[in-house]
């Protein structure tokens, strides 16, 4: 499971201190960004295949 916080603390699962997301970028107000859960960092105004891995 991924732990997602919007502020800092602590881990609910682990108990690590959580650390800010370096792929994560804040989207354009009401414009999704569509992200490949293998690759955070592939990021896409919509959805469809990973554009690193070529399927969803």
């Amino acid at each position: 499971m991924t732990v997602k916080s919007y502020k800092p603390g602590d881990c609910s699962e682990c108990g690590m201190a959580l650390e800010q997301n370096p792929a994560w970028v804040a989207p354009a107000a009401g414009k999704p960004i569509y992200t490949c859960p293998m690759h955070p960092n592939a990021r896409q105004d919509h959805p469809g295949d990973c554009p690193k891995r070529g399927r969803s």
